[in-house]
């Protein structure tokens, strides 16, 4: 299979593919990009006998372990699923608690508790005979109880317990703006370190043909639109697909965010009072998390099943989010963040105990959860009423 890869990245995409070490960690940028090799290698470089788990910070809510037992809800096999998913769900407040409780002792001292124990027999159980690549993203963002379990899956000291580790490979993302001394545990093992090539000016062109190429630009706006973005595949992405009828000579910004959010903003003004409704259900996205229930956002945005189709395909149309039949997310995190942020503190309070009323209709057993927004939405009365309900049927 001939693969078509961007001229700077065809010597990271031979590293990848003749990647032979149990554990490697890939430096770059841009790895929500599905412009990024590493999407293209996970999507194309994998034996179809691998099977592949995301393991990723997957909320701004950071429940012990959530990385892990996210990636479980996922699995496709639902029949297995069903027998075997077990609700780890718990809360920022009592992931500082038991943290501080449970990992009182040092590092050296590797243990697997009781809830990591089930996570690994559910892997088990999904994985069987396959072989199997854990990715970790975000790796330095992560509770002290995921960060824990990953170092235990890759030591080499649950391998007899759990024979797939010992023929599992482990890819760490590791984006230039974490902290890098989160990583010095893991670069105790024997390892590859690939760092990503990045593009330059001179790549600007086949960058524009591939994204867009029904622009008719010039070399000159092409190096513009290139410098304006700082070379960030995300930023160039949002903005060739914005580029109808603006120029780029309007945006006189001085940092990769600030263009993006400037992009952002310019196109919800362009779409008129279609925007309104929008804006507003993204919001309630946004305060809802990385991926959302459209059963639920549309229940908290009240608005009739006509207008939030609508609102769905434009905003899927305007590149700001993907959705299937259940459940949708933002296409890049920056997206959400910035309705997140357009978000005033009155109104935010408002949806996130909205959130919660929305998950005590579609699931009143799923007290956790309700309990964080409540929480979140500064009910902490009520919050606390939950948590300990929570807490005693678990």
């Amino acid at each position: 299979m001939t693969i078509n890869t961007f001229s700077w990245q065809k010597n990271d995409w031979e590293l990848l593919l003749n990647e032979t070490n149990k554990i490697t960690i890939i430096t770059g940028s841009d790895f929500e990009s599905p412009y990024n090799i590493f999407h293209l290698f996970q999507q194309h470089g994998l034996k179809d006998d691998n099977k592949l788990f995301i393991i990723e910070k997957a909320n701004y809510i950071l429940p012990p372990l959530h990385p892990f037992s996210s990636v479980l809800s996922r699995v496709s096999d639902k029949s297995l699923v069903s027998s075997i998913i077990k609700d780890f769900t718990r809360s920022e407040t009592l992931s500082t608690i038991v943290s501080n409780f449970l990992f009182s002792f040092t590092k050296k001292d590797l243990l697997l508790d009781e809830q990591s124990n089930d996570i690994m027999i559910q892997f088990q159980k999904i994985i069987g005979q396959q072989k199997s690549i854990f990715v970790f993203k975000n790796y330095s963002s992560f509770d002290d109880l995921s960060m824990q379990l990953a170092h235990l899956m890759i030591s080499g000291k649950l391998d007899i317990t759990y024979e797939f580790l010992s023929y599992a490979r482990f890819y760490f993302l590791r984006s230039e703006n974490e902290n890098f001394d989160i990583y010095n545990e893991i670069e105790d093992y024997a390892h590859r370190n690939i760092l990503l090539s990045k593009p330059t000016i001179n790549n600007s062109k086949e960058i524009v043909l591939e994204i867009a190429p029904e622009l008719n630009l010039s070399e000159k706006d092409r190096c513009e639109l290139f410098t304006v973005c700082g070379g960030s595949m995300i930023a160039l992405d949002i903005l060739l697909r914005y580029l109808k009828s603006e120029k780029i000579g309007s945006l006189s910004i001085t940092t990769i965010y600030d263009t993006i959010i400037a992009i952002l903003k310019m196109r919800l003004d362009s779409i008129g009072l279609d925007s309104l409704p929008l804006e507003r259900t993204l919001k309630i996205a946004a305060a809802i998390g990385d991926t959302f229930s459209l059963h639920l956002l549309r229940y908290i945005a009240d608005l009739p099943e006509t207008i939030f189709k609508k609102v769905m395909l434009k905003s899927q149309n305007e590149m700001l989010i993907k959705y299937d039949d259940t459940s949708g997310r933002f296409t890049y995190s920056i997206i959400k963040m910035f309705f997140q942020e357009i978000l005033d503190p009155y109104e935010k309070i408002s949806i996130y105990k909205s959130i919660a009323n929305g998950i005590y209709h579609f699931n009143p057993h799923d007290y956790w959860t309700r309990a964080t927004f409540l929480e979140l939405s500064e009910n902490i009365e009520d919050a606390c009423e939950i948590y300990f309900l929570a807490f005693h049927i678990s």
